[in-house]
């Protein structure tokens, strides 16, 4: 049964464009690793229909991937090429700026 992975990220005001820019290529990037079934990034919307309720708080973009298992999700966390876009992100979010949970899909 399919893995979830969400992680949600408040990157800070002073982020550049390229500092965020390098990122969204990086996570992009993931998605052509063996373990990722799929893989979808963006930033939070906050006008998605007429009366809608940011609900956000404060997390400025969201992080899906898929993965098969436990294990999957592990070979993942410890790759190299996940371990480098770590490293991009961390300098960039707020302290307490990240969120993740996993779940499977039943």
């Amino acid at each position: 049964m399919p893995l979830h992975h969400i992680v949600l990220f408040k990157f800070k005001a002073e982020c550049t464009a390229e500092q965020l820019g390098a990122i969204d290529e990086g996570l992009h990037g993931l998605a052509s690793l063996a373990q990722v079934t799929s893989l979808s990034y963006g930033p939070a919307e906050d006008n998605v229909y007429d009366g809608y309720t940011n609900r956000s708080q404060g997390f400025t973009h969201a992080l899906h991937v898929v993965v098969a298992d436990g294990e999957a999700l592990s070979a993942y966390n410890s790759c190299d090429e996940h371990q480098a876009v770590v490293k991009l992100i961390l300098p960039a979010v707020q302290e307490g700026g990240v969120l993740a949970v996993d779940y499977n899909d039943k």
